[in-house]
């Protein structure tokens, strides 16, 4: 996911020409980069523990059984790449069909660009869902270009409910289908 994350972040912003120099040197010089520096040294130190209480060796070894694993099943991999390419596209849009409705017409390009862009940076987050930092990222971006990063902000917040009520949903469907919940020699009979 990262990396088509990471390739999608390059594409929007060579065809948006949303990285120009301007912005770059604002983005480099202002808080924000700070703030990745600070978390990016919280970082290393996290992983520098976990190495001491030997956790990186089991990363490792997982991380090759992994590897093993998907270049056994290259046609199962390759599903699970185009599955994520295509849920990917569709996360962004659905983005941008928020932005539409509560009135902003933001160009499909910038919000792969900044969606993208707070995707990575969420994996230095040391919470889940890389809470926190994804927020940050988008509402900067949205504050630079369209001077809108508090309802960025609110767009992303609204999302997350959005995912997480589906997932309470299908959590709900497969348990009222689960054999255990159905009695099925009532139905039967």
């Amino acid at each position: 996911e990262y990396s088509f994350l990471f390739f999608f972040f390059i594409i929007s912003s060579l065809t948006g020409d949303y990285l120009s120099s301007q912005i770059l040197n604002k983005l480099l010089s202002s808080k924000v980069a700070i703030f990745l520096g600070i978390s990016l040294v919280f970082a290393i130190i996290l992983l520098t523990l976990i190495k001491k209480r030997g956790g990186t060796n089991k990363f490792f070894v997982s991380l090759n059984e992994a590897i093993k694993l998907s270049k056994a099943r290259k046609n199962i991999f390759l599903f699970a790449l185009v599955i994520t390419f295509v849920n990917l596209l569709a996360t962004f849009y659905g983005d941008k069909l928020l932005f539409k409705s509560i009135g902003y017409n933001i160009p499909y390009p910038f919000v792969i660009f900044s969606s993208s862009f707070a995707s990575l940076a969420s994996f230095l987050s040391p919470l889940p869902g890389g809470i926190g930092i994804r927020e940050l990222a988008n509402g900067y971006f949205y504050k630079v270009y369209y001077n809108i990063g508090e309802i960025a902000i609110i767009i992303i917040l609204i999302r997350r409910i959005i995912n997480y009520l589906s997932l309470m949903i299908l959590f709900l469907f497969e348990k009222m289908l689960s054999p255990t919940f159905i009695n099925y020699k009532k139905i039967l009979h």
